[in-house]
């Protein structure tokens, strides 16, 4: 069994222990892992990633081209379906949301994208 992450590290209980990810929130965790880092940016898996941070400073601009951008990264990712993906600007900072099936559960993450 994996462990939560927070802040590129082990997410720990009160009595800090790492504290278990159950199935569905390892698929969650590895989606948002996926959608954060810039793809290519990897060294050992230049695949690994998203292109997000590439998405065009307008919401109209960004919201033709985020699902797509969402499904490239997830799609390697077993378990995960996209069901769909949306974008917001509020000042410089951008949020995207995407609503995802796990095997039986419907799931939604938001994420903000550094640009």
């Amino acid at each position: 069994m994996d462990s939560k992450l927070k802040n590129g590290d082990h997410a720990r209980d009160a009595r800090g222990l790492s504290i278990p990810l159950d199935a569905d929130g390892l698929l969650i965790q590895n989606a948002m892992i996926r959608l954060m880092v810039k793809k290519g940016s990897f060294p050992l898996n230049r695949e690994l990633g998203s292109l997000l941070w590439r998405l065009p400073r307008d919401t109209a601009g960004a919201n033709a081209l985020v699902s797509g951008y969402v499904q490239e990264a997830l799609g390697p990712l077993r378990g995960v379906q996209v069901d769909g993906a949306s974008c917001a600007y509020a000042g410089d900072r951008l949020t995207v949301r995407v609503s995802l099936t796990l095997r039986e559960s419907k799931k939604t993450v938001e994420l903000g994208v550094a640009l």
